[in-house]
């Protein structure tokens, strides 16, 4: 166990990776209350389980721009001070393997891929209260669906360099909410991901106007309902395959490849609408799918760039509407219902 909790501490480099303080394969318990800098660069505990509590300033980095770098075992991070520094203002929390925590009620920084995150192979819980300047990478989520990710966020992040991702998981079940701000998209990759996300505040989009972006997976998006809550997503929310369901009380905006607000797959689609669509659904993904889908619309949907505020598949789809349908709609399928 270390404990630092001294005015000013400056550790030299003894490690070829640029890291200040390397564990074994015990047991590391961190705990730093410095006001002043630990530095240059870093902190890499190996494998074994182990455990940093940070309420002071982590400055430093390693090569990758990572202020700490986990290894094999669980790693639990609690955060209530700065992981910030370098002159490039680059690093961040990576945690690799087992099952891994992160609380974070104070700053942390990105590490040179925008990511300020970096998670493992098998379960990771990240509740953020304060500010993550990049975005949130939980890893693959682990080989069985059993084990899975969960994200809760009342505080602000960022989004990854390149994509423009603020929450990126490779597999698993995911489990999203959102009551704060997120800069970039929610994308769960894979076609054994499931993605259950709750947002009551702001979602932003990817460099492709993707706001929420899952695979094959059974698919779960809430946006608004809360009581005084402004919910909105500003790309386009595309589940692809399985069986999906939206439901939206907020706003929710459209890409510029299609304007399209929802895009489905060769699945049953569910969509619940009080709010707004500023695009068209899509929900077999350009008539592909052959499921019966079922559009409710008490509020108002637009148009995407063909003019079409739905695109059915080959199903027989279902729409009940007391709302605004702003373009055509193109049912397909001789037995859908328009009510």
């Amino acid at each position: 166990d270390i404990a630092l909790d001294s005015d000013l501490l400056t550790i030299p480099e003894e490690d070829p990776t640029g890291l200040a303080i390397t564990g074994g394969s015990g047991k590391d318990t961190i705990t730093n209350t410095i006001t002043g800098l630990l530095a240059p660069d870093g902190l890499a505990l190996r494998t074994g389980p182990h455990s940093l509590t940070n309420a002071g300033k982590i400055t430093g980095t390693d090569l990758n721009g990572a202020s700490y770098l986990g290894g094999t075992g669980s790693d639990t991070i609690n955060n209530t001070g700065t992981m910030a520094g370098g002159f490039t203002a680059a690093n961040g929390t990576e945690v690799v393997g087992s099952l891994n925590k992160l609380a974070n009620s104070g700053s942390i920084g990105a590490r040179a891929d925008g990511y300020s995150y970096m998670g493992g192979q098998l379960a990771d819980t990240i509740t953020n209260t304060g500010t993550l300047a990049g975005g949130v990478n939980a890893g693959a989520a682990g080989s069985t669906l059993a084990l899975g990710n969960s994200f809760t966020n009342s505080g602000a992040v960022g989004a990854a360099s390149g994509y423009g991702l603020s929450y990126y998981a490779a597999g698993g079940m995911n489990t999203v909410t959102n009551t704060g701000t997120m800069a970039g998209a929610v994308d769960v990759g894979g076609s054994a991901s499931t993605l259950t996300l709750i947002n009551q505040g702001h979602i932003g989009a990817s460099i492709f106007g993707e706001g929420v972006i899952a695979q094959g997976g059974a698919d779960t998006v809430t946006n608004g309902g809360a009581v005084g809550a402004t919910a909105r997503i500003d790309g386009v929310v595309s589940l692809a395959d399985g069986t999906n369901k939206l439901t939206n009380a907020g706003t929710i905006g459209a890409d510029s490849f299609t304007g399209d607000s929802y895009r489905g797959g060769n699945g049953t689609d569910t969509i619940i609408n009080s709010g707004v669509m500023t695009g068209g659904l899509d929900v077999g993904y350009a008539g592909v799918g052959t499921a019966a889908n079922t559009l409710t619309n008490s509020g108002s949907v637009g148009v995407d760039l063909a003019g079409l505020s739905y695109r059915g598949d080959n199903g027989a789809d279902t729409i009940a509407n007391t709302g605004k349908l702003l373009g055509t709609v193109d049912m397909r399928d001789s037995g859908a219902t328009l009510l």
